[in-house]
């Protein structure tokens, strides 16, 4: 057994997540994996959205005692608005406040298999998504 002074606190430089899933080599090409560096309340955001999010949030934080009631967890959400209204600046500050990874994927990669190819790569992908929690944009 070792003893205590061998032990040595190691502290972090980050506050981000240490990822504990990457995605397989067959995946790496296809999505991106990042963390968002703000979060929820570093962001200005008209009171109806950010009432909206910190719903959100609570429902996330208490989905185990929603399921047991009964009651749905909302498990997506799609964010609508013109160009540069804040969709994607909003979702990384909501995954870096949930500490969810955000996997961003790659289209162009997509485009350049064939259409069984592309077939085969989404049904491995969805089982992917269903493994693994986190944002997918």
């Amino acid at each position: 057994m070792a003893s205590s002074e061998y032990l040595v606190p190691v502290e972090r430089t980050s506050r981000r997540p240490i990822p504990l899933h990457r995605p397989s080599k067959e995946f790496q090409e296809l999505l991106r994996l990042d963390y968002g560096r703000c979060k929820l309340d570093d962001l200005t955001l008209p009171e109806t959205i950010s009432l909206e999010m910190a719903s959100l949030v609570q429902e996330h934080y208490r989905a185990a005692d929603l399921e047991k009631l009964g009651l749905p967890v909302r498990r997506s959400l799609l964010l609508v608005g013109r160009e540069g209204s804040g969709k994607l600046t909003t979702a990384q500050a909501l995954a870096a406040t949930l500490e969810f990874p955000i996997y961003y994927l790659q289209p162009p990669l997509w485009a350049s298999v064939g259409e069984i190819e592309l077939e085969e790569r989404w049904s491995r992908l969805q089982e992917f998504i269903r493994e693994n929690r986190g944002f997918y944009l």
